[in-house]
């Protein structure tokens, strides 16, 4: 298993992840079983362990609600530390199963994001998160949220696209369109987008860029579908949008990181 960061971590980070984290935990007796709770034979687990005992400590800071808790374990999945979040969950939960309870979506959203992330997907999560899921989702086919991360996960994962299609658009036919929300109407887009309807994706990708115009995701994925339909002017206009974001890029997260950004666009067009 590969110790790397993924994408938006900044090089500095990377280089400051040394063994001092590990060699605190191991005498303060907090380490995590990474052998038991990650997939440490699969190179596409890829797991910064400096990272991963951080938001642990942060699980174990005395002066910080639930609500900070909530706050700081998004910033973490949203700046890439999906799979440090996994593994350290799943410790904290058969450790202290009801300190975990209020963070258990989170884990969730940290298994679709190791899925929709750029980076090759872990063939062993994968079928452990899609299991997770349907579960949730058979125990209660009327939420919405457990049915968008079932569908998307078995899309994303090219597990069953047809079958994450069919169960976003039937979802849809019972939503009225104001009451979508961003989630709903990205998963719509990403239905069409994976099934083949390329008009129809850029079209929401449109309305989704609207509403989040600095989201860089967006413009990136609309390229993708323009490209697939053959107008590279269209495809390449998309993504010299998606590069567009730089000043909060680099106030969140360095010029080292943005540097590696611009190389992991470029590299996407080719």
């Amino acid at each position: 298993m590969k110790k790397l960061t993924p994408l938006f971590f900044t090089a500095i980070l990377l280089t400051g992840c040394s063994t001092m984290g590990m060699e605190r935990h191991v005498a303060n007796e907090q380490e995590i079983d990474i052998e038991k709770y990650g997939y440490e034979e699969d190179e596409d687990f890829l797991l910064n362990e400096s990272v991963m005992y951080h938001i642990a400590d942060m699980s174990r800071t005395e002066h910080l609600s639930t609500s900070n808790l909530q706050s700081i374990f998004t910033d973490e999945i949203e700046a890439g530390n999906y799979n440090e979040f996994i593994v350290f969950f799943r410790d904290w939960r058969e450790e202290e199963p009801e300190e975990a309870a209020p963070f258990t979506n989170h884990y969730y959203d940290s298994l679709l994001a190791h899925i929709e992330s750029p980076f090759p997907s872990s063939e062993q999560l994968i079928p452990d998160a899609i299991a997770t899921f349907e579960s949730q989702y058979n125990a209660d086919q009327e939420d919405a949220t457990r049915l968008l991360r079932y569908a998307r996960s078995l899309m994303e994962s090219g597990y069953n696209v047809e079958q994450g299609a069919e169960l976003i658009f039937k979802w849809q036919e019972t939503v009225p369109q104001e009451e979508l929300g961003s989630e709903g109407m990205f998963s719509i887009a990403r239905a069409h987008h994976l099934i083949g309807e390329y008009e129809e994706s850029v079209a929401i990708y449109d309305q989704i860029a609207a509403l989040s115009p600095d989201d860089a995701l967006v413009y990136y994925l609309q390229s993708q579908a323009y490209r697939e339909m053959g107008d590279e002017e269209s495809a390449q206009d998309a993504m010299d949008m998606a590069f567009s974001p730089t000043r909060n890029l680099i106030a969140n997260y360095g010029d080292d990181t943005y540097d590696f950004y611009l190389q992991f666009l470029a590299e996407s067009t080719e």
